[in-house]
């Protein structure tokens, strides 16, 4: 069976959830075509799947999108759901999902929850379809309700009939409900505890693939490095592709900066440091590991404050106005303190529990 599978703007964030569902498709025998804008290419090189490049969108309304939304501008939501990911995305997606359906005939569509583009060309053509989570439960639903006046214009009832179809989520109940109608919870290979026995950092530390490139929070990185230096345990942070480690300059002794960490490098660190991805924080809490956030934008401060309500980890609000200090005490606590660990443990354990990537590739091939 030819599957294809589209993913809008946004960075890894955006592809990553993806990936475990088209694995596991192409290990039952499927076909797999990704179709994702050109801002992914090196991602999608990575990914091992074919692929086409739809249209990015302009590129000086994408920038001034961005830098709203890291000005944290009273209207940043509907800036980003209902104008770029709603309306610019999907008019650059679309010409290329629309032939790339038309010559390759694909029999099922999975679509990252911020592309639409997908959804509007499977209601057209009849093909059966789902979409994988890339938030919490609810902040998808928003989203999607926040991109409704754009998707109008195609389809009056698309929205109604993305509500009802297959939610795919990695977050487990214990971070967030689910008001879709029909949510499938699933893990990865990343949902397995670190063994106490692996060697690597204290810390692993991350501001996700996309901050690097919004000028308004790159001085994130400098109060990161600084609250690092501060714990004098040994740090790895990564920049993702949008920054040159080089550009942070003097570094921490206790602190090595690259573009990019190995799966088992990161799961290898005893507390992590992020900005609240859901990518970042559903693999730490995985394998069982503590979390510090520092939110900085978007979906980051609602899985802070689920993170905080589950006990595996501690937010701090220290971008922008905040201190060094601040994030490196809570560092030195999730390290220090065996409830952290006890409840990220709880969490991994849920998390394990649920269906794995193959069953759900499965129920996905067998959708009526």
């Amino acid at each position: 069976m030819r599957i294809l599978a589209t993913c809008s703007i946004g960075g890894a964030g955006h592809l990553d959830p993806l990936l475990p569902i088209l694995d596991a498709l192409a290990g039952l025998g499927h076909e797999i075509m990704l179709v994702a804008p050109g801002d992914l290419a090196q991602h999608l090189e990575r990914s091992g799947h074919a692929f086409r490049l739809g249209a990015d969108p302009p590129r000086d309304e994408l920038q001034a999108i961005k830098h709203a939304i890291a000005e944290h501008r009273a209207d940043s939501g509907i800036l980003s759901e209902r104008e770029l990911f709603g309306r610019l995305s999907t008019a650059a997606m679309l010409p290329t999902v629309e032939k790339v359906v038309a010559a390759w005939r694909p029999q099922r569509i999975v679509r990252e929850t911020c592309e639409y583009a997908g959804a509007l060309v499977a209601e057209s053509g009849g093909i059966r379809h789902a979409q994988v989570g890339i938030s919490l439960p609810g902040i998808d639903e928003s989203a999607l309700a926040i991109a409704a006046e754009a998707l109008e214009r195609y389809d009056r009832a698309l929205v109604s009939k993305i509500r009802r179809l297959p939610y795919l989520s990695l977050f487990p109940r214990s971070l967030g409900s689910s008001p879709f109608t029909q949510t499938w919870r699933y893990r990865t290979d990343a949902a397995a505890e670190r063994e106490s026995t692996e060697a690597g950092v204290d810390i692993y530390a991350t501001l996700g693939s996309v901050a690097g490139s919004m000028a308004p929070v790159q001085g994130a990185y400098r109060l990161a490095l600084e609250a690092l230096g501060r714990t004098g345990r040994q740090a790895l942070m990564t920049t993702g592709l949008s920054l040159d480690p080089v550009e942070l300059g003097d570094l921490p002794a206790n602190v090595s900066v690259r573009n990019w960490a190995s799966r088992g490098e990161r799961l290898a660190a005893r507390a992590v440091l992020c900005h609240g991805g859901s990518g970042t924080l559903l693999e730490a809490l995985g394998s069982g590991t503590p979390v510090v956030v520092v939110p900085l934008f978007a979906d980051h401060f609602a899985n802070a404050a689920a993170l905080e309500a589950s006990g595996a980890g501690l937010a701090v609000r220290a971008w922008p106005g905040g201190s060094a200090g601040e994030i490196s005490d809570a560092l030195t606590r999730v390290l220090a303190e065996p409830a952290f660990q006890a409840a990220a443990r709880k969490v991994a354990r849920e998390m394990r529990a649920a269906d794995n990537t193959t069953s759900i590739a499965e129920r996905l091939i067998g959708l009526a």
